[in-house]
């Protein structure tokens, strides 16, 4: 039982993370098919660089871009 509450910790833990770093990220190639953001990119540079190797496009991150509005009050 302690072995599967610490993995539920672990997991829920790792997925907050890859949540937060995906929103720091500004740049994502996208592979034109349902949920293929690949949002790992500190620079447009970086983003081509690899988008080139796979037949991708690069585009902003929209957490990037929405995550900073404020909400309407």
């Amino acid at each position: 039982m302690k072995k599967l509450l610490m993995l539920s910790v672990v997991g829920a833990s790792m997925m907050t993370a890859s949540a937060a770093s995906a929103a720091s990220y500004k740049w994502c190639v996208d592979y034109g098919t349902a949920d293929s953001l690949e949002c790992e990119y500190r620079t447009l540079a970086q983003c081509r660089a690899s988008a080139s190797d796979v037949g991708g496009e690069c585009t902003v991150n929209p957490r990037f871009l929405f995550g900073k509005t404020k909400a309407a009050r």
